[in-house]
């Protein structure tokens, strides 16, 4: 039974898909999609939004208001990234959002309308990590609640006048690590290196000292926090293993130098 009614919509989708399938084995992809599809019905559900239909590594919810869709948005980015704070940028997945609001066909369980087609227009020119809402969406948002800011006026394709659009201004909150020895490791000279060096040699030399790195935390118990360029910061749940992490560190790097 097809019934019109007004609605807030979320369209999210993960920045990259296609490149990443091609690295990617059937089996491996499945299991992806899959945690992915959770991951999104879960926060969906704890906002009291509900999933619509997935289209590969898009998906379709529906949200009660506007605010609550877009704090919805602003979990998901958040979670994703204290999931991923061990991984570079080329490895971590990445999701896009758009939220907009207007009367939507119901029927058979799927949505249609201009509504809709509005959603996918703004979701293809939201940059990743980004939460973009519509003029209508915008309007009847809770701005106490959430902050946003505006981005361009958009003429998009299908769409007959030109469309404003706003963003999320997400703000990103202190994580507290509890009782954790705290490393901080980047390579001497690097620069220099750097500016004397290939591009392929400079990415090579990067290579090898993540691998080093990710490979004492697996052995030690440690975790990456973040990445910048050559600089990484550790934590270890003991001083002494923090410590015999680096003396193997130390180690592994002076014999991959001297070869």
């Amino acid at each position: 039974m097809a019934n019109l009614r007004s609605t807030v919509i979320v369209k999210t989708d993960i920045c990259g898909y296609t490149a990443r399938v091609k690295k990617l084995s059937q089996s491996d992809l499945s299991s992806l999609l899959n945690e992915h599809k959770t991951f999104i019905s879960d926060i969906s559900t704890r906002n009291e939004g509900s999933l619509i239909k997935g289209e590969g590594d898009s998906f379709w919810l529906i949200f009660p208001s506007v605010t609550a869709a877009a704090m919805a948005a602003l979990e998901m980015q958040q979670e994703l990234r204290t999931q991923q704070s061990s991984k570079s940028n080329d490895e971590r997945l990445a999701i896009r959002v758009s939220i907009t609001l207007g009367d939507v066909l119901h029927q058979d369980k799927d949505i249609f309308g201009d509504t809709v087609n509005l959603t996918a227009r703004i979701e293809s020119v939201t940059p990743q990590d980004e939460i973009y809402l519509s003029q209508a969406a915008w309007l009847a948002l809770n701005k106490a609640e959430v902050q946003t800011s505006f981005v361009n006026e958009f003429s998009l394709k299908g769409m007959s006048e030109p469309e404003k659009v706003y963003k999320v201004d997400q703000s990103y909150k202190t994580r507290i690590v509890e009782n954790q020895a705290i490393i901080k490791a980047d390579l001497r000279g690097f620069i220099a290196y750097q500016e004397s060096n290939s591009i392929r040699d400079v990415e090579y030399l990067l290579t090898n000292f993540d691998t080093f790195e990710k490979n004492i935390c697996e052995e030690y118990g440690g975790t990456i926090r973040s990445i910048v360029g050559d600089s990484h910061l550790l934590t270890f749940p003991e001083a002494h293993s923090a410590l015999a992490a680096m003396e193997s560190l130390c180690e592994n790097w002076k014999l991959f130098i001297h070869g």
